[in-house]
């Protein structure tokens, strides 16, 4: 019987050993070649990108949903001792938004707590010298930008969703971030004594919606696969400046004007005053 327990033991030890062996990441991982690793993750990222286009445009969670699916993928590695990514924190809603993935590495000469960093939608702007410029459309895409050092990552964002969970306020990670733009397009008059004007309308060129105000800045605003736009509007200009909308009801939103470095400059209401097609 012991002898049995002895070889079964043996035999798993091994198998795991020859599963590192025969797998590229595993194997980059024993030998601290973390920049192998990390082209490794960013052709997993770009594969579920594929495989997500291929799927129908139903992509509430997508960000959420695929993020999760890349910390599962670390969590069948056995070069991985523990994953975690930052789902519990208590982030600033801005687009594009970014992730972290933090894992602890089992390597010939210990363990490494590495983070793989993952932008979260592109705008399709393009930054030449000082100058930014919208030439694309915005995308429904995670793109990887790098991996570094984050001793303590994974402790942390624990004893954030503990803490979450204690006080049952964890996210279910909807697009409540997310306004329906019929609901906005139109004429809108400010409640103060100045009255105002911004109107939103939809580029039909680029398929985006855009917020002109009365000092002819153009909000432009993100658009998702429900065409619904993301709460947050920026100018495409230098600096950028940047912009929030708080449907209060169907006839009355709240915008909060902010700088480019997201210092809130002014917050005003508006009534509607035309609807599209009136």
């Amino acid at each position: 019987m012991r002898i049995g327990l002895l070889f079964l033991l043996y035999l798993f030890i091994n198998l795991d050993l020859i599963a590192q062996k025969r797998d590229p990441f595993s194997k980059a991982v024993e030998k601290e070649r973390f920049n192998k690793v990390s082209r490794i993750f960013k052709h997993q990222v770009k594969g579920i990108n594929r495989f997500e286009n291929k799927k129908n445009d139903q992509k509430d969670n997508f960000y959420f949903q695929n993020i999760d699916s890349l910390t599962n993928w670390l969590k069948s590695k056995p070069s991985v001792l523990d994953v975690m990514n930052d789902k519990c924190q208590n982030k600033i809603l801005i687009y594009p938004g970014h992730s972290s993935v933090g894992a602890k590495f089992k390597t010939k000469n210990g363990i490494f707590e590495k983070c793989f960093l993952i932008q979260q939608g592109t705008t399709g702007d393009v930054k030449i010298f000082k100058w930014r410029f919208h030439l694309f459309k915005y995308k429904d895409k995670l793109v990887y930008k790098k991996i570094y050092d984050c001793e303590g990552f994974i402790d942390r964002e624990n004893e954030n969703c503990n803490l979450a969970k204690q006080q049952n306020i964890i996210s279910k990670k909807t697009d409540s971030s997310f306004i329906n733009a019929n609901l906005l397009l139109g004429e809108w008059e400010s409640m103060d004594t100045i009255r105002e004007r911004v109107v939103f309308t939809f580029n039909e060129l680029y398929k985006e919606y855009n917020l002109k105000t009365a000092e002819n800045s153009n909000y432009v605003f993100f658009i998702n696969s429900n065409h619904s736009i993301y709460y947050s509007g920026t100018t495409i200009a230098w600096p950028p400046m940047g912009c929030k909308i708080s449907p209060i009801s169907a006839d009355l939103i709240e915008i909060e004007y902010s700088d480019y470095s997201s210092e809130i400059i002014s917050r005003t209401k508006y009534q509607r005053v035309l609807k599209v097609g009136e």
